[in-house]
């Protein structure tokens, strides 16, 4: 809610360039303090210069701003991008129910590559795997440890579950729209696995998003990391933390943390966690953004590379 006021354009047209540099200082001081404190006193200013009458972009501010410091992790040597008919062919070895046949007029439909992208992946549609999100990535998750064996480990055991996380709105809405236009059982869309949130706290990332930008979820993570499994094999490579999704431990407790990917070192595995939304206490770590056109019948999306 925060990322949507915090990026609104807002209207000032019955104010003095005074009135509206001092409400500017104000809004910048509120969202410089105490997270708590400043949110409603920054909706009320945002929607007082809103009912003004003339746009202007002078009043966006962006909070977190200190929440990113620069990276120098990156892939590890030899890993590389597996095509979209590499991808569907082992993908419908773990799902041979699956419908592909409409994955690559797709790719050919898509076009030309978003300018941020990498790759292309072929996601199949949660809906198509399980009843709910939550029972997906369940089903995913078995995929890993089978295919990882003692190399990976859940460490949220059962709490997996729609009570336990649930998709950011931002999110929800990109994959409903995407699988209502694209036929089939596959989403097929431009992807980085990249840098462009390098040493960014999910929060930072999220309400500075571009409009067709967002998280992804676990479950999609999880089958990108099926379909690359070379992707985190050790330390010093970039992490994944989840940005689409909202978790918590406690079924009673606020939505507080996301789902993350990430190498355990000790253990020398590929775990399953959890992240705080504002966590730059662990490096290396990468969040997944998700990239949706307006226009087009396809999304781009961008892992957020941790430091």
């Amino acid at each position: 809610m925060e990322a949507d006021m915090s990026q609104r354009s807002v209207d000032v047209g019955s104010l003095n360039d005074g009135e509206v540099a001092l409400i500017e200082r104000l809004i910048k001081r509120l969202s410089n303090g105490a997270e708590g404190e400043k949110g409603a006193v920054v909706s009320f200013l945002h929607d007082f210069l809103h009912d003004q009458g003339r746009s202007t972009q002078s009043a966006i501010v962006l909070p977190y701003a200190d929440e990113r410091v620069s990276s120098m992790y990156g892939y590890q040597n030899g890993f590389r991008f597996r095509t979209p008919r590499t991808q569907t062919r082992e993908l419908l070895k773990l799902f041979p129910g699956l419908d592909a046949s409409h994955v690559k007029r797709l790719v050919q439909a898509k076009g030309k590559r978003h300018p941020q992208a990498e790759f292309t992946p072929v996601i199949p549609k949660w809906q198509a795997i399980a009843n709910t999100y939550g029972e997906a990535l369940m089903i995913v998750v078995a995929l890993l440890k089978k295919l990882h064996g003692d190399k990976f480990n859940n460490y949220r055991g059962e709490k997996l579950t729609d009570e336990h996380m649930r998709l950011v709105e931002k999110t929800a809405q990109a994959y409903q729209q995407l699988a209502s236009s694209q036929p089939g059982d596959f989403l097929v869309f431009d992807a980085q696995f990249g840098k462009r949130w390098a040493g960014a706290s999910i929060r930072h990332g999220r309400v500075r998003y571009l409009q067709e930008e967002f998280g992804l979820g676990p479950f999609e993570t999880g089958i990108l990391l099926l379909t690359h499994p070379d992707r985190i094999t050790g330390n010093d490579q970039l992490y994944i933390d989840c940005s689409g999704v909202e978790y918590r431990d406690d079924p009673k407790a606020v939505f507080s943390l996301c789902r993350s990917f990430y190498w355990f070192g000790i253990y020398r595995l590929l775990a399953l966690s959890c992240s705080g939304l504002d966590d730059r206490a662990h490096e290396r770590r990468a969040d997944s953004i998700f990239l949706h056109t307006k226009f087009l019948s396809f999304a781009i999306m961008i892992l957020k590379v941790g430091y």
